[in-house]
């Protein structure tokens, strides 16, 4: 799912919250929270003199957990900065190709095959295949011989 994806189903995924919580709020579920209320409670101790909706703070507080739930969501993407397949003599950039399998497929274990990496950079010799990548906001290196697995965490 692309970010821009991603952000318009947490604004959308708040809205219809809030007006779910709207509606709950002018029922008579919530009938005796409209005088003598905690929230009242707590405002009045912290000296405010102006009389807040709670409907309000309940909207705010569910925007601000959607909020962080998308960020923890967009955090936990990885993001492919480069990827090569190589031995001493030939190199292959593979970003892509890693890049699509990643991000469509949501791989988070990847082989160092020439299948996998559709090719072979040089015939008859041992390859390496390093990954330049982000996940929880962290960038990180790995470098697996041909044939092996390498973990994106």
């Amino acid at each position: 799912m692309s970010t821009q994806l991603k952000a318009l189903s947490a604004i959308l995924g708040g809205i219809l919250v809030s007006m779910l919580a709207t509606i709950l709020w002018e029922s008579s579920l919530f009938a005796s929270w409209h005088t003598n209320n905690p929230i009242d409670s707590l405002l009045s101790l912290l000296g405010a003199q102006t009389e807040v909706r709670r409907i309000f703070l309940l909207g705010l507080g569910i925007w601000s957990l959607s909020s962080f739930v998308y960020i923890l969501l967009d955090l936990r993407r990885i993001t492919i900065h480069s990827a090569f397949y190589f031995t001493d003599r030939a190199r292959k950039d593979v970003t892509e190709i890693v890049r699509s399998r990643v991000g469509d497929e949501r791989l988070r274990e990847l082989p160092a095959t020439n299948t996998f990496l559709r090719g072979d950079p040089d015939e008859g010799e041992p390859k390496k295949f390093t990954i330049d990548y982000s996940v929880w906001g962290r960038r990180r290196t790995k470098t697996v011989y041909e044939e092996t697995r390498v973990k994106l965490r």
